[in-house]
């Protein structure tokens, strides 16, 4: 799959809640594992690693046909006012040899969308496309093709989860 797959309500409110107890304490600046470079020009919001719930692998393992692939832990993201992961990027390289390469697919599970900003989007051909998740949707993308971004948020706050499909 080298094309972007938007999947919309694909998690009851039930099921994004299930994901967003792991966030408890999250804010901007302020939560567990900030990764920001030194002056935020790249990437500026909160994360934390949590492993992936059995029962969420079981729904997206459904989506895509991810054979010969396993499931690897769940990022989760909280995006404050200001908050951007502005450089274009894959989640993995092709030839590369860190243990993000060995990525095949990105799924993001909006949990909580923002009021304003908060784009994902992808670069393909100089050509830019946006996409506007909602609550309980899933965007599902190759890790090593497709380039993306957030745009900064204007406006609230942008909750997700990342899940990636590795290949070891």
């Amino acid at each position: 799959m080298d094309t972007v797959a938007l999947f919309n309500d694909k998690l009851t409110k039930q099921e994004t809640d299930r994901i967003t107890k792991y966030m408890v304490g999250m804010k901007k600046r302020g939560g567990t594992n900030v990764e920001n470079s030194l002056d935020n020009s790249y990437r500026s919001c909160c994360v934390r690693h949590r492993p992936c719930p059995v029962w969420l692998n079981s729904i997206l393992s459904k989506l895509v046909d991810i054979k010969g692939c396993r499931f690897d832990h769940m990022q989760l993201t909280h995006y404050g006012v200001g908050d951007h992961y502005n450089t274009w990027h894959t989640d993995s390289e092709k030839n590369g040899s860190d243990a993000e390469d060995a990525r095949v697919f990105t799924f993001i599970i909006m949990l909580s969308p923002c009021i304003k900003g908060g784009l994902l989007q992808f670069l393909d051909n100089n050509d830019v496309h946006s996409i506007s998740l909602k609550h309980g949707d899933i965007v599902v993308f190759n890790s090593r093709h497709a380039i993306h971004r957030v745009t900064a948020i204007l406006e609230g706050t942008r909750r997700t989860a990342v899940v990636w499909a590795v290949n070891d």
